[in-house]
Protein backbone atom coordinates (compact mmCIF):
# COMPACT_ATOMS: atom_id res chain seq x y z
CA UNK A 1 0.00 0.00 0.00
CA UNK A 2 2.81 2.41 0.90
CA UNK A 3 5.81 2.67 -1.38
CA UNK A 4 9.29 3.14 0.04
CA UNK A 5 11.41 4.46 -2.86
CA UNK A 6 14.72 3.85 -1.04
CA UNK A 7 13.98 0.16 -0.81
CA UNK A 8 13.99 0.13 3.02
CA UNK A 9 11.13 -1.12 5.17
CA UNK A 10 11.90 1.20 8.12
CA UNK A 11 9.67 3.98 6.80
CA UNK A 12 6.80 1.54 6.29
CA UNK A 13 7.19 0.19 9.81
CA UNK A 14 7.05 3.69 11.33
CA UNK A 15 3.98 4.50 9.26
CA UNK A 16 2.24 1.30 10.34
CA UNK A 17 2.98 2.08 13.99
CA UNK A 18 1.63 5.60 13.56
CA UNK A 19 -1.55 4.37 11.85
CA UNK A 20 -2.06 1.69 14.52
CA UNK A 21 -1.66 4.27 17.33
CA UNK A 22 -4.00 6.72 15.59
CA UNK A 23 -6.71 4.11 14.99
CA UNK A 24 -6.67 2.55 18.44
CA UNK A 25 -5.63 5.33 20.82
CA UNK A 26 -8.43 6.53 23.08
CA UNK A 27 -8.56 9.35 25.59
CA UNK A 28 -8.80 13.04 26.39
CA UNK A 29 -5.63 15.11 26.05
CA UNK A 30 -4.65 18.77 26.23
CA UNK A 31 -2.15 20.48 23.95
CA UNK A 32 -1.36 23.85 22.37
CA UNK A 33 -2.59 24.81 18.93
CA UNK A 34 0.01 26.30 16.59
CA UNK A 35 -1.43 28.49 13.81
CA UNK A 36 2.00 29.01 12.30
CA UNK A 37 5.47 27.54 12.63
CA UNK A 38 6.76 27.39 16.18
CA UNK A 39 9.87 29.47 15.45
CA UNK A 40 7.68 32.25 14.03
CA UNK A 41 6.18 33.06 17.44
CA UNK A 42 7.59 35.97 19.43
CA UNK A 43 8.69 35.53 23.08
CA UNK A 44 5.58 37.38 24.38
CA UNK A 45 3.13 35.87 21.88
CA UNK A 46 0.56 33.42 23.24
CA UNK A 47 -0.71 30.13 21.79
CA UNK A 48 -4.21 28.76 22.44
CA UNK A 49 -4.63 25.70 24.67
CA UNK A 50 -6.88 23.01 23.20
CA UNK A 51 -8.38 19.72 24.40
CA UNK A 52 -8.53 16.69 22.09
CA UNK A 53 -10.70 13.59 22.39
CA UNK A 54 -9.53 10.54 20.40
CA UNK A 55 -11.69 7.44 19.91
CA UNK A 56 -11.37 4.67 17.30
CA UNK A 57 -9.45 6.77 14.79
CA UNK A 58 -11.71 9.82 15.17
CA UNK A 59 -10.94 13.00 17.05
CA UNK A 60 -12.50 16.33 17.99
CA UNK A 61 -10.94 19.50 19.34
CA UNK A 62 -12.12 22.22 21.71
CA UNK A 63 -10.63 25.64 22.41
CA UNK A 64 -10.73 26.15 26.19
CA UNK A 65 -10.25 29.92 26.26
CA UNK A 66 -6.73 29.83 27.67
CA UNK A 67 -3.62 31.34 26.09
CA UNK A 68 -0.03 30.58 27.08
CA UNK A 69 3.46 31.53 25.99
CA UNK A 70 5.41 28.64 24.49
CA UNK A 71 8.12 28.90 27.17
CA UNK A 72 5.47 28.49 29.90
CA UNK A 73 3.98 25.29 28.44
CA UNK A 74 5.30 22.00 29.87
CA UNK A 75 2.40 19.75 28.83
CA UNK A 76 2.20 17.70 32.06
CA UNK A 77 -1.06 15.93 32.79
CA UNK A 78 -2.14 17.85 35.91
CA UNK A 79 -0.31 21.18 35.60
CA UNK A 80 0.51 21.78 31.91
CA UNK A 81 1.20 25.48 32.46
CA UNK A 82 4.37 26.25 34.44
CA UNK A 83 4.71 28.56 37.44
CA UNK A 84 6.59 31.02 35.24
CA UNK A 85 3.13 32.12 34.04
CA UNK A 86 1.76 34.54 36.66
CA UNK A 87 -1.80 33.18 36.20
CA UNK A 88 -0.73 29.52 36.03
CA UNK A 89 -3.08 28.29 38.78
CA UNK A 90 -6.23 29.76 37.28
CA UNK A 91 -5.26 28.60 33.77
CA UNK A 92 -4.44 25.05 34.93
CA UNK A 93 -7.77 24.85 36.75
CA UNK A 94 -9.63 25.93 33.60
CA UNK A 95 -7.89 23.25 31.53
CA UNK A 96 -8.46 20.54 34.16
CA UNK A 97 -12.09 21.57 34.54
CA UNK A 98 -12.72 21.24 30.80
CA UNK A 99 -11.06 17.80 30.70
CA UNK A 100 -13.31 16.71 33.60
CA UNK A 101 -16.42 17.91 31.74
CA UNK A 102 -15.46 15.99 28.61
CA UNK A 103 -14.85 12.80 30.62
CA UNK A 104 -18.17 13.26 32.41
CA UNK A 105 -20.00 13.54 29.09
CA UNK A 106 -18.28 10.38 27.83
CA UNK A 107 -19.46 8.52 30.95
CA UNK A 108 -23.04 9.78 30.52
CA UNK A 109 -23.14 8.53 26.94
CA UNK A 110 -21.79 5.12 27.98
CA UNK A 111 -24.35 4.88 30.80
CA UNK A 112 -27.09 5.48 28.20
CA UNK A 113 -25.82 2.42 26.35
CA UNK A 114 -24.38 4.40 23.44
CA UNK A 115 -20.90 4.52 21.92
CA UNK A 116 -19.06 7.75 22.84
CA UNK A 117 -17.97 8.78 19.35
CA UNK A 118 -16.15 12.13 19.36
CA UNK A 119 -18.77 13.98 17.31
CA UNK A 120 -21.53 12.82 19.67
CA UNK A 121 -19.56 13.99 22.71
CA UNK A 122 -18.93 17.38 21.11
CA UNK A 123 -22.58 17.73 20.07
CA UNK A 124 -23.86 16.90 23.56
CA UNK A 125 -21.45 19.31 25.24
CA UNK A 126 -22.47 22.10 22.89
CA UNK A 127 -26.15 21.38 23.55
CA UNK A 128 -25.62 21.52 27.31
CA UNK A 129 -23.68 24.79 27.02
CA UNK A 130 -26.51 26.35 25.00
CA UNK A 131 -29.04 25.42 27.69
CA UNK A 132 -26.88 26.64 30.51
CA UNK A 133 -26.53 30.29 31.49
CA UNK A 134 -23.21 30.67 33.26
CA UNK A 135 -23.02 33.80 35.41
CA UNK A 136 -20.06 32.61 37.46
CA UNK A 137 -17.44 29.88 37.31
CA UNK A 138 -19.69 27.53 39.29
CA UNK A 139 -18.69 24.40 37.41
CA UNK A 140 -15.30 24.18 39.10
CA UNK A 141 -14.98 20.88 40.91
CA UNK A 142 -14.88 21.00 44.72
CA UNK A 143 -12.27 18.23 44.99
CA UNK A 144 -9.94 19.93 42.53
CA UNK A 145 -10.18 23.32 44.28
CA UNK A 146 -9.92 21.69 47.70
CA UNK A 147 -6.48 20.36 46.76
CA UNK A 148 -5.41 23.84 45.66
CA UNK A 149 -6.71 25.36 48.89
CA UNK A 150 -4.87 22.84 51.06
CA UNK A 151 -1.66 23.66 49.18
CA UNK A 152 -2.09 27.32 50.18
CA UNK A 153 -2.75 26.22 53.78
CA UNK A 154 0.45 24.13 53.87
CA UNK A 155 2.64 27.06 52.83
CA UNK A 156 0.94 29.54 55.19
CA UNK A 157 3.69 30.50 57.64
CA UNK A 158 1.25 32.37 59.93
CA UNK A 159 -0.75 29.23 60.70
CA UNK A 160 0.17 26.67 63.36
CA UNK A 161 0.78 23.09 62.26
CA UNK A 162 -1.93 21.88 64.64
CA UNK A 163 -4.44 24.23 62.94
CA UNK A 164 -3.43 22.94 59.52
CA UNK A 165 -4.05 19.36 60.65
CA UNK A 166 -7.49 20.28 62.01
CA UNK A 167 -8.41 21.92 58.69
CA UNK A 168 -7.26 18.86 56.76
CA UNK A 169 -9.17 16.55 59.11
CA UNK A 170 -12.39 18.56 58.70
CA UNK A 171 -12.04 18.46 54.92
CA UNK A 172 -11.62 14.69 55.11
CA UNK A 173 -14.97 14.40 56.93
CA UNK A 174 -16.74 16.55 54.33
CA UNK A 175 -15.14 14.65 51.43
CA UNK A 176 -16.13 11.31 52.96
CA UNK A 177 -19.74 12.49 53.20
CA UNK A 178 -19.85 13.62 49.56
CA UNK A 179 -18.19 10.47 48.22
CA UNK A 180 -19.65 7.81 50.53
CA UNK A 181 -23.12 9.17 51.35
CA UNK A 182 -23.95 11.25 48.27
CA UNK A 183 -21.86 8.92 46.05
CA UNK A 184 -20.37 11.81 44.08
CA UNK A 185 -16.82 12.04 42.75
CA UNK A 186 -17.48 15.39 41.04
CA UNK A 187 -19.17 18.13 43.07
CA UNK A 188 -19.63 21.63 41.67
CA UNK A 189 -19.46 24.55 44.11
CA UNK A 190 -23.04 25.69 43.51
CA UNK A 191 -24.27 22.51 45.21
CA UNK A 192 -23.22 23.83 48.62
CA UNK A 193 -26.75 25.07 49.40
CA UNK A 194 -29.33 24.63 52.17
CA UNK A 195 -30.22 21.15 50.93
CA UNK A 196 -26.57 20.08 51.29
CA UNK A 197 -26.32 21.58 54.79
CA UNK A 198 -29.47 19.83 55.99
CA UNK A 199 -28.27 16.47 54.68
CA UNK A 200 -24.82 16.97 56.15
CA UNK A 201 -26.23 17.92 59.57
CA UNK A 202 -28.51 14.87 59.57
CA UNK A 203 -25.52 12.66 58.68
CA UNK A 204 -23.37 14.17 61.43
CA UNK A 205 -26.02 13.96 64.16
CA UNK A 206 -27.80 10.69 63.37
CA UNK A 207 -25.03 8.58 61.86
CA UNK A 208 -21.79 10.00 63.26
CA UNK A 209 -23.11 11.22 66.65
CA UNK A 210 -21.16 14.47 66.40
CA UNK A 211 -21.78 17.40 68.67
CA UNK A 212 -23.22 20.69 67.43
CA UNK A 213 -19.93 22.47 68.14
CA UNK A 214 -18.04 19.94 65.97
CA UNK A 215 -20.51 20.42 63.12
CA UNK A 216 -20.14 24.21 63.37
CA UNK A 217 -16.33 23.94 63.24
CA UNK A 218 -16.48 21.81 60.09
CA UNK A 219 -18.92 24.21 58.40
CA UNK A 220 -16.66 27.11 59.37
CA UNK A 221 -13.79 25.42 57.50
CA UNK A 222 -16.08 24.95 54.47
CA UNK A 223 -17.20 28.59 54.63
CA UNK A 224 -13.58 29.80 54.78
CA UNK A 225 -12.77 27.64 51.75
CA UNK A 226 -15.67 29.11 49.72
CA UNK A 227 -14.56 32.64 50.66
CA UNK A 228 -11.09 31.71 49.37
CA UNK A 229 -12.68 30.57 46.10
CA UNK A 230 -14.57 33.86 45.82
CA UNK A 231 -11.44 35.96 46.32
CA UNK A 232 -9.73 34.08 43.48
CA UNK A 233 -12.67 34.39 41.12
CA UNK A 234 -13.57 30.68 40.98
CA UNK A 235 -17.14 31.28 42.16
CA UNK A 236 -19.51 33.66 43.94
CA UNK A 237 -21.02 30.99 46.17
CA UNK A 238 -21.68 31.94 49.80
CA UNK A 239 -22.47 29.13 52.22
CA UNK A 240 -25.94 29.68 53.75
CA UNK A 241 -26.22 30.02 57.50
CA UNK A 242 -27.55 26.90 59.19
CA UNK A 243 -29.09 27.41 62.60
CA UNK A 244 -28.05 24.55 64.85
CA UNK A 245 -29.94 24.54 68.11
CA UNK A 246 -28.16 23.19 71.14
CA UNK A 247 -29.75 20.38 73.09
CA UNK A 248 -29.94 21.03 76.81
CA UNK A 249 -27.91 18.61 78.87
CA UNK A 250 -27.78 17.85 82.54
CA UNK A 251 -25.02 19.77 84.30
CA UNK A 252 -22.49 17.44 85.87
CA UNK A 253 -20.69 18.63 89.01
CA UNK A 254 -17.41 17.07 90.08
CA UNK A 255 -16.35 16.62 93.64
CA UNK A 256 -13.02 18.06 94.77
CA UNK A 257 -11.33 14.66 94.89
CA UNK A 258 -12.59 13.91 91.39
CA UNK A 259 -11.11 17.17 90.06
CA UNK A 260 -7.76 16.33 91.65
CA UNK A 261 -7.89 12.78 90.25
CA UNK A 262 -8.66 14.12 86.79
CA UNK A 263 -5.80 16.63 86.92
CA UNK A 264 -3.36 13.86 87.85
CA UNK A 265 -4.51 11.53 85.07
CA UNK A 266 -1.71 11.34 82.48
CA UNK A 267 -2.68 8.34 80.32
CA UNK A 268 -3.83 10.66 77.50
CA UNK A 269 -0.48 12.43 77.25
CA UNK A 270 1.79 11.77 74.26
CA UNK A 271 4.75 11.04 76.55
CA UNK A 272 2.78 8.22 78.19
CA UNK A 273 2.83 4.94 76.23
CA UNK A 274 -0.66 4.15 77.52
CA UNK A 275 -2.12 6.86 75.25
CA UNK A 276 -2.13 4.34 72.39
CA UNK A 277 -5.01 2.57 74.15
CA UNK A 278 -7.16 5.67 73.64
CA UNK A 279 -6.03 7.47 70.47
CA UNK A 280 -3.54 7.66 67.63
CA UNK A 281 -4.35 11.20 66.46
CA UNK A 282 -1.70 13.84 67.13
CA UNK A 283 -1.02 17.57 66.84
CA UNK A 284 2.34 19.35 66.83
CA UNK A 285 3.47 22.84 67.79
CA UNK A 286 6.71 24.51 66.71
CA UNK A 287 8.09 26.25 69.80
CA UNK A 288 10.89 28.79 69.84
CA UNK A 289 13.13 29.81 72.73
CA UNK A 290 16.71 30.98 73.35
CA UNK A 291 18.05 27.48 72.76
CA UNK A 292 16.42 27.26 69.34
CA UNK A 293 13.34 25.70 67.79
CA UNK A 294 11.59 22.72 69.33
CA UNK A 295 8.64 20.59 68.25
CA UNK A 296 6.08 19.64 70.92
CA UNK A 297 3.63 16.81 70.12
CA UNK A 298 0.23 16.33 71.78
CA UNK A 299 -2.52 13.72 71.45
CA UNK A 300 -5.93 15.03 70.40
CA UNK A 301 -7.32 14.01 73.82
CA UNK A 302 -4.55 15.92 75.52
CA UNK A 303 -5.45 19.05 73.55
CA UNK A 304 -9.19 18.96 74.23
CA UNK A 305 -9.15 17.62 77.79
Amino acid sequence: MFENRKGSTKGDEKLVVFVFFYLYSTGVYHSIHYQKKKDQYGPEEQVSVVVYYYFKGKKVKWMVGVGVKIKDWNGSETSPISKSDKDYRNKNLKVQDFVIRVNKEIQKIELDGLIPYPELVKKNLKFREQRKIVKTKREFDFFMLKDEYLKSVRINTDMKESTKKVIKSNFTQICNFIQDELRENYFSLDRFDEDFLEKYRFHCVKQMNRSNSTIQKQLKVLRTFLNWCNRRGYSEIILPRLKITSVEKDIVYLKLEEVVQLSEFTDFEYSNEKHLQYTSEYYSDHLSNRKGKKIRTYTNLEVYS
